[in-house]
């Protein structure tokens, strides 16, 4: 026998992805103080992500495209992958572009400290740290931005995992 909710009773989905592919690895710093900041290092990053979707009408049975919504979170990792990562809001670089010897250079210059890096091997992301905490939340935006393509989302939670047992998570909860 059917059951019948009441229209104050609410219905979602819950469904966590966290696959070994939704990896990527990184070169950053982060940045504490005017002058106190990381050495220059690299990570092994792992994404986990949650999503609570209400039942709306559902084809065939499904509540999401998963084949998109993995695809879509593996672009982002590669989009990611084996770059140095430059936070380009930051108040603390100064950042700029050089030309030597026929090949493009990002010069960032921290506390006296001057890094100088080929282009091609730097993501320039939009935060003011890379930090996992900006990380998780640049991500969660990014893959809030895509699903909003082909499925509307109650809440939508990254969980970041820069390193074993140390996690962060960053949650986008519809209005």
């Amino acid at each position: 026998m059917p059951i019948h909710l009441s229209e104050s009773e609410a219905m979602s989905y819950i469904i966590e992805l966290e696959k070994e592919y939704f990896k990527f690895s990184c070169a950053h710093f982060t940045i504490f103080s005017a002058t106190n900041g990381e050495r220059l290092h690299g990570h092994n990053y792992y994404i986990k992500i949650i999503l609570q979707i209400e039942p709306r009408e559902l084809k065939l049975g499904l509540v999401l495209d998963l084949e998109r919504t993995k695809k879509n979170l593996q672009e982002l990792c590669q989009f990611l992958d084996e770059y140095i990562l430059i936070p380009t809001k930051s108040p603390h670089l100064q950042i700029l572009k050089l030309k030597k010897e026929k090949k493009e250079l990002l010069q960032v210059v921290f506390n006296h400290k001057e890094y100088s890096f080929p282009v091609e091997d730097v993501r320039e992301l939009p935060l003011v740290n890379i930090s996992s905490e900006e990380l998780a939340r640049y991500l969660a935006e990014q893959m809030s931005f895509k699903l909003k393509e082909y499925v509307e989302v109650e809440s939508l939670t990254l969980i970041l995992q820069e390193t074993k047992g140390q996690k962060i998570g960053f949650t986008i909860r519809k209005n």
